[in-house]
């Protein structure tokens, strides 16, 4: 990040190959929708599908009709309340990721009194906690679901997670770093968690790989914010990190706060139309 031909360098290699990745999947990409029960096979350098049992190509939804109910679907305001969800939450991790070093020369500086931080050591546990920490959160997600649902509760829980390690992010002690690491570990496994199981169990399973890339286009897009941001901090800032920090916890709150309300008024409705079902008089039978 010291060097701004590096860093150009390397956000141009990464737009090189998100461009690759996405023009690859565009070519494999299936013709058609594939229903349940279909068998895959490589023809002409491309991925075709057969029913099971069957020679012939399976008839399902026309990639023109397919995207056209996707994007139909993608402008519902259930979807777009979810866009911004994930939105928010993979740019917050992002951010902590692409940040991790600069964060911690800053925080290193502050505590220059006691010594300072071993940097690489840091990063080293970083690393590692994000690579391994993260399956605790899968029974937690499991656990979440199997009693609340999958419609708020996971929602409630990934924002509680993005509002905590903010919070622990400025704090001055080195003793905090471990809680930071396990805390952020905690959340990526979240919200990658809470985004696929709520695109497959509230859509159709034809629709699954079309929405997501809806959410993650946008998503990807606005995590090319982080080195922009990174370089404002380093240049006009002198690499302090605490404006851009508060600013992403009152919108982590802000986040957190809306799924807590949503969940909540989705149990208030759920509780008043129980009360109407039970004082609503049962239907008169007429015996012949």
């Amino acid at each position: 990040y010291r060097s701004e031909l590096g860093r150009d360098m390397i956000l141009l290699l990464h737009v090189g190959l998100e461009g690759l990745n996405f023009c690859i999947s565009a070519w494999l990409w299936p013709r058609e929708a594939l229903p349940p029960g279909t068998e895959l096979f490589w023809s002409g350098c491309r991925i075709s599908s057969t029913e099971k049992g069957s020679s012939s190509r399976s008839t399902g939804m026309g990639l023109k009709e397919l995207c056209r109910n996707a994007f139909r679907t993608a402008l519902t305001w259930k979807f777009g309340c979810f866009l911004a969800f994930h939105f928010s939450q993979i740019f917050l991790n992002r951010c902590l990721m692409g940040w991790m070093e600069a964060i911690l020369e800053w925080k290193s500086d502050r505590l220059s009194s006691t010594g300072g931080l071993d940097v690489p050591f840091q990063l080293w546990m970083f690393n590692v906690l994000q690579s391994a920490a993260g399956f605790i959160a899968i029974p937690l997600f499991a656990s979440l679901v199997a009693r609340f649902g999958h419609c708020h509760a996971p929602f409630c829980a990934t924002a509680l997670l993005a509002v905590l390690w903010l919070a622990v992010v400025p704090l001055p002690w080195e003793w905090t770093l471990p809680i930071l690491y396990l805390l952020a570990a905690c959340h990526r496994q979240m919200f990658f968690s809470t985004f696929f199981t709520f695109i497959s169990s509230e859509y159709p399973p034809q629709l699954f790989a079309t929405l997501s890339g809806f959410a993650n286009v946008l998503a990807g897009l606005g995590t090319t914010l982080q080195n922009p941001l990174l370089d404002t901090a380093l240049r006009n800032m002198d690499g302090d990190f605490m404006p851009f920090l508060l600013a992403q916890l009152g919108v982590a709150m802000i986040v957190f706060l809306g799924c807590v309300a949503a969940w909540c008024r989705a149990a208030s409705r759920k509780c008043l139309e129980e009360a109407k079902g039970e004082t609503d008089p049962p239907a008169a039978t007429t015996e012949l």
